[in-house]
Parts: structure tokens; sequence; C-alpha cells
């Protein structure tokens, strides 16, 4: 089955964050098929992109960036439209009396940075301890601690302003029914989770081996079980078992066959940041 590597719809972000692109299933066999091609861009940009089948755009101007992918299945375009940015320098600050004397370096960690530890550095003026970063508006922490997490302290401070203006999605405003909602919005997000709960619990219940093989009788058994049985000390009818085990192993593989696409669609819809 033929499947599209369209890039998907148009991504947003703002001028300084990072955007992946790639293809809607960037898997490895496509490697050399698939490349990105830069086609236009604002006029003040040198934000470039790779040959890559999963490349990222770091816009540095307003605007759109339109790119092309060319694909096993044709050419697709993807546009990136970075918008402003709408961090402001925040400060996090707190009295350097707070910890022992001993404290040489500190270390500031947050969601800012991912909590990497290291990453940023406070300075000392006077009698605090400051850290400057770039933050969008809203409520933030930081943790300031010594290079041994021994000694921390957590620093908050609030960023003003409205911040990106973000859109509420909600079905019920066009009139659907909690049912519709169900059936066309929260079922199609569903797909990839409800087919890997399918496929573990076939499984579950079509190897099941110990449970049949105590409760079952010998006349009444499961395909486990009765391959087992084929099993003797002395001799094993082979034909017989192989064909036992292909009919074991059919459900299998049609199983894993309808629900496949459900699986790697999912992942590659969680996958790509942004």
């Amino acid at each position: 089955m033929t499947r599209t590597h369209h890039p998907g719809p148009p991504r947003f972000v703002d001028v300084g964050d990072s955007v992946e692109l790639a293809p809607r299933n960037p898997r490895s066999d496509v490697a050399g098929t698939v490349t990105w091609t830069l086609v236009d861009r604002p006029s003040e940009s040198t934000a470039t992109v790779g040959d890559d089948p999963v490349v990222h755009l770091d816009p540095d101007e307003p605007g759109s960036d339109h790119h092309e992918l060319a694909a096993p299945d044709g050419i697709h375009e993807q546009t990136v439209r970075a918008l402003p940015s709408h961090h402001r320098t925040a400060r996090f600050a707190f009295g350097a009396t707070l910890l022992p004397g001993d404290v040489e370096t500190l270390s500031a960690v947050g969601p800012f940075d991912e909590f990497r530890l290291g990453h940023g550095r406070p300075v000392r003026e006077d009698d605090e301890y400051v850290l400057d970063v770039p933050l969008p508006p809203g409520d933030h922490y930081a943790i300031f601690a010594d290079d041994d997490f021994e000694h921390f302290q957590r620093v908050e401070t609030t960023v003003d302003g409205p911040g990106r203006p973000r859109v509420h999605l909600d079905a019920t405003v066009d009139g659907a029914s909690p049912r519709r909602v169900v059936w066309e919005v929260v079922l199609p997000l569903s797909k990839a989770g409800l087919a890997t709960v399918f496929i573990f619990t076939f499984l579950a219940g079509w190897t099941e081996f110990v449970v049949a093989q105590t409760v079952l009788s010998t006349e009444q058994y499961t395909l486990p079980v009765g391959l087992y049985l084929l099993v003797s000390e002395y001799s094993t009818p082979w034909p017989r078992f192989s064909a036992f085990a292909l009919t074991f192993a059919l459900p299998i593989m049609l199983v894993y066959l309808v629900s496949q696409r459900y699986i790697e669609d999912g992942l590659s819809f969680g996958g790509v940041e942004g």
C-alpha cells in the first residue's frame, strides 16, 4: 500500500526557536530519496535547511519560509510561519546569604533549559545571585544549586504580557453532540493506542498456555497446548506439527498487518516536534 510522505499542515514557531521538518513516514529505507529544498524565505533571513529526510529550521526573521519536499510520491510543500518572539528578559534572583559561605559556583536549572545542570550559571551582584533568561509571559521558576546539588533554592519570577494568542478548538461549539465528539475526534486520535492495545490483548489470549493446559481437558484444548502435546520424547509428527504451527501463526500475522498502519501513523504523528 502506497503512503504519502506529505509533511503535514503549516508550522508555527517563534523567531529563535527550532522546528523539525520531516516526512510523514521518515523510515530509514527512504534515505537518499527524500530531500528538502528551501524555496522562499524573508528577505533578511539567512536560515537554511539540509537535504536529509529530517531537518531542523531555525527562523531568524519573522515571516514565512516555504519549503519543498521531494519524495517518491511527488513534490510536497511545507510552510513555516515565524512569529516575532514574545520572549522577554526575566531575572531570577535570591539572597546569597541563603547558601553556605563555602559554595563557590552555582547552576540554575528549570523548564527553560530542560533542567540541564551546569547550563546556566548565576552571577553574584552585591548580596544576590542573579540569572537573566529570555522567557515567555507567565509564571516561571528556577532551582539554584551547587554542582553537587547538596544546597539548593527554588526561585520564582513572573513575566508580564499576554504572550502568543492561543486558539481553543471545541467541537461542541459547532453543535457536535458528545457521541459525535467521541466518534469523530477522540477515536481518530486514539487509533494508534487502540491498535497497540488490541494487538497485545489478542496476543495474550491467543498464546496463553499455562491456564489452558491446567483447566482444559485433553479433548478440548487450544493451539498452544495442541502443539505441546504433539511433541513426544521419541518422535514428533513434523508435517502435522508444521500445519498446526502455520494455523497458529496466521491470525497473528493478519492482526498485525491490519493494525500496523495505525501504529506507524501514530508514531510518525507524535514524533515530530512543534
